[in-house]
């Protein structure tokens, strides 16, 4: 629990937002209820709360709504939106926008806590590297990648100068992609009546939140603070997944999701963004391998002997034998980037208790596959 801290709740169900308040309440927080977003904006400039958990469909002023507003006033107060209704669209908007979380009806209450918590903990925390911190080899990770990378024979100061940089742009930039949805949505609504204002602001909102999962890889790489980890459903995550990526890459490319019906509804461990980065980066490597000739792409999820399994896999031209056995390392030899993608795929995954595996690869295409294990109810609880 963080001490002193003010949560408005924002739902126009009666029992709902009644029984967030209790919980919330007895855990030591200020607890606003708000029956509406028109009332909730009222709430908002009076109590200043440090959190909002609103409801995505209400009367007079929807939960999207009272975001943008939000917005207007304050760009960095986490907001939390909850909905029975798994709306890719609105998933890409509230993100954009800058919800901390969008969370799917009916609520896990103890997911709940952990999410609020760790909101709050990261609105108090996200300048740990601000300068005020002082680096030092207590974390050996981070310590040793800019060591390597400084130049000179200098103190250690050296390095904590160079973490003050990268911890002051990453805070920056989550703050300018607020800054951008905010900017998007007023273009929309100026440019209402124009089909093509529409659709250019949908390629802001598309780049804007694949920008901030690579963010999420940067911040991941260099432990400027942990990612959250909670029972995540990996079909919604290949839809968002699929909705962000098809209008990224070529026309002549064709991307395709099958799903066994045995896996629906089974969830591993994982952070949202985290996990839509593994899969953007591999459905990137395979649009790589067919940039020109064209081809498809299968993403497939299946349950596997207690694991959730995602496959990629593409009819190009296949990876170099020479370079199979470097796929995971930092660094291997890429046209595009510095090849270190597949690097962070790794990391992540197994850093879930998961494997990421070449599963084949020849002069037909390449198959990459992600195992996650299912996590049970005991294990949720």
């Amino acid at each position: 629990m963080i001490p002193n801290k003010t949560i408005l709740i924002v739902d126009d169900e009666q029992n709902s937002r009644e029984c967030l308040c209790n919980m919330f309440s007895k855990l030591g927080y200020t607890a606003i209820p708000a029956e509406n977003g028109r009332v909730a904006l009222m709430e908002y400039m009076h109590a200043k709360p440090d959190l909002i958990i609103t409801d995505l469909r209400m009367p007079e002023l929807s939960g999207m709504e009272l975001l943008e507003e939000i917005r207007k006033e304050n760009p960095t107060i986490p907001v939390i939106i909850m909905t029975a209704y798994g709306e890719v669209n609105a998933y890409l908007k509230a993100m954009n926008l800058g919800a901390f979380e969008y969370l799917n009806k009916p609520i896990q209450l103890d997911e709940l806590r952990m999410v609020v918590k760790k909101s709050l903990d990261e609105n108090c925390q996200e300048l740990d590297y601000d300068g005020e911190k002082k680096l030092d080899k207590e974390n050996p990770h981070i310590y040793n990648i800019l060591k390597k990378n400084r130049t000179g024979d200098g103190p250690d100061r050296d390095i904590n100068r160079y973490i003050t940089v990268c911890g002051s742009i990453a805070h920056s930039l989550k703050s300018e992609f607020l800054h951008i949805g905010t900017a998007t949505q007023a273009l929309r609504e100026l440019g209402e009546s124009s089909a093509a204002i529409q659709e250019e602001c949908e390629i802001i909102e598309r780049s804007a939140l694949y920008s901030q999962i690579l963010l999420r890889r940067l911040i991941d790489y260099l432990d400027m603070g942990s990612a959250l980890i909670r029972p995540i459903d990996m079909l919604p995550i290949l839809k968002k997944v699929e909705a962000l990526i098809s209008p990224r890459i070529p026309s002549n490319i064709k991307l395709h999701i099958s799903v066994d019906p045995m896996a629906e509804g089974e969830k591993v461990l994982g952070n949202t963004d985290q996990l839509m980065g593994v899969f953007l980066g591999l459905i990137d490597n395979a649009a790589n391998a067919l940039a020109g000739k064209g081809g498809t792409i299968e993403l497939g999820l299946e349950e596997r002997n207690g694991s959730i399994c995602v496959s990629v896999k593409d009819n190009g031209s296949g990876i170099p034998k020479d370079i199979e056995d470097q796929l995971f390392k930092k660094q291997v030899p890429s046209k595009n980037g510095l090849g270190m993608g597949l690097f962070f795929c790794h990391r992540i995954i197994t850093g879930l208790g998961g494997t990421l595996d070449l599963q084949a690869s020849s002069g037909e295409g390449t198959e990459f596959m992600v195992m996650l294990p299912i996590v049970t109810d005991q294990m949720e609880h």
